[in-house]
């Protein structure tokens, strides 16, 4: 990708922080050249501190803010400290659609939301800090969606697929006086190596104001003195750029719209730097912690009670026993012949973060495949040969703290192998039961659903075939829907939907006579994104109505109509989306060809589109259309 892209994504990136927490802390003007971030499912990133952290602080001589600050703190000072109950809930789009292989591009964001009642002005101003990381996904998501329809993306970087974009909270204080939250948004865009940074928003939890940096400490420049002396004596002052005191003061004074990181824990402030802040990417981030007992004059007491539990969660030794799915392999590519070209993408998953029996049983199986699958076919093609071989893909979806890991590998006889694992996030066995168990079925319904689905492959036209042929078809049809090959037993996934999945074997007479395959129930999608997917099809170009700006587009058959705007994102390989030009231009070339063009030499006349075509669209509950996914050609 080109580094201009980089640099826009993660200006995005900061600016949402700054909006939403008035401060990501970083003025590294390098950092958007090394763009990225955890590649697949989230790798773990060494970094010199295992402390996280992160916010802004205003400017100190906000006397008012300080006023305000020992009225509310004195309000508090005799109450019960109580414990606030939240959940955290994902949010994640993925290019092209949503499909569970073929994944190019993931943004993902985090929400949180209060569960204990009476908390309204906190959840409102956890609200905004939700609204920032959504934008901060789908603007991610359109802008990668841009540079894949443009081509902008070299083989080289289509072997580095898929990029990522993630935005995931912790909370390290959710009581009655302190609510603090950090962001910490990870991406990988093919660069050196993955990027990542944290940003905090620390809220009074009665009011739901944010504080500031002023509010907990009794003299904002005696504790910058104090932050000063910590640094210049830090274990690691040797890896900081020489100029990280002119940052320091920047930082903490606001200077340019900067601002320093920091979050409230139960018993002090932590004080963040990230990357390119203080030290090059090498360095890390730089934390420092100030607990409020070795400060007593300094740091306002009444915001740290004795005896606060830490939420749940959130614990170093959480993060470090945290489920990762990595790639054991990941080779792609192709290899010119004489007369035709070979293409091939061999990616295979390792599970890493904790060790379980389970996962060294899962990585045992897939390292076998491997060796008996996949490396001669890279001995072949590195000794310029054409694999047999020419596909293995996984896909590693996590909802509701179990983690599906799915692999599939084509073979020479156009079968395809697969393996399904299911993880809890202690790296156990999650069973069938427990599975269903997320989607409310019963092993029965389930049974039901699984035959209905595999019914449709052996939905044979026996008319007019002569008895023997007719009644191999039936036999045929009675084996794939007896109750040995479906039942509650098969290979089950949570999708990239988070719907239900399984993997279903059906006996046609064509090829080997046993197939097996990968199936969707039907009506069991949780969409992370919050979308839903519809076929429309507006028969005549009638149907679509400029108005405005924007485009309405009404389905012939229902009546219903749908927005199409300038924040449509076009999925690359549809007509007229080679240069990627804006949604509407986009819609003006589309409309400019009706009743299959004329074959001239105009190239978008040569697609045999029409506006009578089938659109599959992703919509959302406005009924606009966030995403075109395919266009259905039709006669």
């Amino acid at each position: 990708m080109k580094k201009n892209m980089n640099a826009v994504l993660m200006a995005l990136a900061f600016a949402f922080a700054l909006s939403s927490c008035a401060g990501s802390g970083s003025n590294a003007e390098s950092s958007t050249e090394e763009t990225a971030a955890e590649t697949t499912v989230s790798a773990p990133e060494t970094t010199v501190s295992v402390d996280t952290a992160v916010e802004s602080t205003a400017a100190f001589a906000d006397a008012e803010t300080e006023e305000s600050a020992e009225a509310e703190s004195t309000e508090t000072e005799d109450e019960t400290v109580s414990v606030i109950e939240y959940e955290i809930n994902g949010y994640g789009r993925t290019y092209p659609g949503l499909d569970d292989e073929d994944v190019r591009f993931t943004a993902d964001a985090e929400f949180i939301h209060i569960t204990t009642p009476g908390h309204d002005a906190l959840q409102a101003s956890l609200d905004e800090l939700n609204s920032a990381n959504r934008r901060q996904a789908d603007e991610a998501f359109s802008q990668q969606a841009k540079e894949f329809a443009a081509g902008n993306v070299t083989g080289f970087q289509l072997q580095l697929l898929p990029y990522s974009n993630e935005s995931t909270l912790s909370v390290s204080r959710a009581d009655s006086v302190i609510f603090s939250a950090a962001t910490t948004n990870s991406s990988w865009y093919g660069g050196a190596h993955p990027y990542s940074y944290q940003t905090a928003c620390n809220y009074d939890s009665q009011s739901g104001r944010k504080l500031e940096l002023t509010d907990l400490v009794t003299d904002g420049e005696a504790f910058y003195d104090l932050l000063h002396e910590t640094l210049s004596s830090h274990e690691y002052k040797e890896g900081f750029f020489d100029d990280w005191e002119d940052t320091l003061r920047i930082e903490y004074y606001g200077e340019d719209d900067a601002r320093l990181n920091w979050r409230a824990e139960n018993d002090g402030i932590l004080i963040w730097f990230n990357q390119y802040d203080l030290g090059p990417y090498a360095l890390g981030p730089v934390s420092v912690k100030f607990a409020a007992a070795d400060h007593p004059g300094l740091i306002r007491a009444e915001y740290f009670p004795e005896g606060l539990s830490a939420p749940e969660g959130v614990s170093s030794a959480d993060e470090e026993e945290r489920l990762y799915v990595y790639d054991l392999c990941n080779e792609s590519g192709s290899l010119e012949k004489d007369d035709y070209t070979v293409n091939y993408s061999f990616r295979l998953p390792e599970i890493g973060g904790i060790d379980t029996d389970y996962i060294r049983e899962i990585n045992e199986e897939v390292a076998d495949l491997k060796t008996a699958r996949v490396d001669r076919e890279l001995e072949m093609i590195e000794n310029g040969e054409a694999p047999v071989i020419r596909h293995a893909g996984y896909s590693a979806v996590t909802w509701k703290d179990i983690t599906s890991v799915i692999l599939s590998i084509d073979t020479p006889s156009d079968e395809t192998i697969y393996r399904c694992w299911n993880l809890h996030k202690d790296g156990t066995k999650a069973e069938n039961e427990e599975i269903l168990a997320l989607f409310g079925l019963t092993e029965e319904e389930f049974t039901e659903k699984a035959r209905e689905a595999l019914s449709e492959m052996t939905d044979w036209n026996t008319d007019g075939l002569e008895e023997p042929m007719r009644k191999a078809l039936e036999e045929l049809r009675e084996k794939t829907l007896s109750e040995d090959n479906c039942n509650a037993g098969l290979p089950m996934y949570i999708t990239g939907n988070h719907g239900l999945g399984f993997i279903g074997a059906f006996y046609t007479p064509a090829g080997s006579g046993y197939v097996e395959t990968r199936f969707a129930v039907p009506g069991t999608e949780n969409r992370p994104d919050g979308l839903t997917e519809l076929s429309i099809n507006p028969m005549s170009a009638d149907n679509y109505t400029l108005t405005g700006d924007a485009y309405e587009i009404r389905d012939n058959g229902s009546g219903k109509a749908y927005t199409f705007d300038k924040d449509t994102v076009l999925i690359e390989g549809l007509p007229c989306y080679d240069d990627a030009c804006d949604p509407m231009t986009w819609m003006e070339r589309y409309l400019s060809h009706p009743a299959f063009g004329d074959m001239t030499e105009d190239p978008y006349s040569l697609s045999g589109f029409a506006p009578g075509d089938i659109l599959t669209i992703l919509v959302d509950d406005k009924d606009r259309i966030s995403v075109l996914e395919t266009i259905s050609f039709w006669d």
